[in-house]
């Protein structure tokens, strides 16, 4: 029974050495590469353009807000130039995301999956359920953080595709008409295809000619203008929600999970807690 039970342990221990070397020499150079995040980091990219793209605009929406004469829009014009404070902080999220794709990769096979399997060879071999604990606790760690990105990424792109209309509706105010082939459509439409900074510099060079038939066309224009704007703070949302909110749910769903499943309090040796203890009295004595 001891020979047979001794081979078995000898069994786990081999079967986890190879687990670990797999993890270190093969999954972590496989999971840190870019090449298998290709998809990922393409549609993280994209997003750190739309932000981009978004910031420049909102930045020169709000100046050129600030050039009219008047109170009228100062209230616009400073919400504007708050939400260049969002978009950065999407743009730093989206940054992280992107290096946290091939980084986690790393940490969770070539770090954590090793060190746990190793903990666990500690616990077969010498029966310590601190590190039978330990081990499973850091493996289920090292797994969660490995997927949180993708995890974020495949939602945001579910939401994405659920709602196209709408997102792609809101990001209207990013672009331009850049197709020459309809030279020949009328004025009215040339006007609605305006960008937002175009409008703006239209109700600048309206006020400041001070013309009667220019300043008649204002007031549409101001209103054109704060239609637009509204579509940048339905952008803005869009893009709050699919880059901040989703990863921090992400986390949480993990972390939820985690605590769940081993939410078993992880405590010291009661060996160690002993000696600490001993230790502890002798320096009292001593005093």
């Amino acid at each position: 029974m001891g020979k047979s039970f001794n081979k078995s342990n000898v069994l786990k221990v081999l079967v986890l050495v190879i687990i670990a070397m797999i993890s270190f020499f093969y999954f972590s150079k496989l999971f840190s590469s870019v090449d298998i995040h290709t998809a990922s980091i393409e549609y993280l990219d994209d997003k750190k353009m739309t932000v981009a793209a978004l910031t420049v605009t909102v930045s020169g929406t709000a100046a050129l807000l600030s050039l009219l004469p008047g109170d009228a829009l100062s209230p616009i014009a400073t919400q504007l130039a708050g939400m260049t404070n969002w978009l950065l902080l999407i743009t730093v999220v989206v940054i992280m995301e992107k290096y946290l794709l091939t980084i986690t990769g790393f940490i969770s096979f070539g770090i954590l999956i090793p060190i746990s399997c190793g903990l666990y060879i500690v616990y077969i071999i010498w029966k310590s359920l601190f590190c039978r604990s330990l081990a499973i606790k850091l493996a289920v760690f090292g797994l969660s953080i490995f997927l949180i990105v993708p995890t974020s990424v495949q939602l945001c792109k579910i939401i994405e595709q659920t709602n196209r209309d709408s997102i792609n509706q809101s990001m209207e105010v990013l672009s331009k008409d850049e197709d020459t082939e309809n030279t020949e459509t009328n004025e009215d439409n040339d006007v609605n295809k305006q960008s937002i900074i175009d409008k703006l510099v239209g109700i600048v060079e309206a006020i400041k000619n001070s013309t009667t038939e220019i300043a008649s066309g204002v007031t549409e224009k101001i209103e054109e203008a704060k239609t637009a704007i509204s579509n940048f703070i339905d952008a803005i949302a869009v893009l709050v929600v699919t880059s901040c909110v989703i990863p921090l749910l992400v986390i949480l769903g993990y972390s939820l999970l985690i605590k769940m499943i081993f939410g078993i309090h992880l405590d010291p040796p009661k060996k160690l807690l002993n000696r600490l203890n001993i230790g502890k009295e002798n320096s009292d004595i001593s005093e």
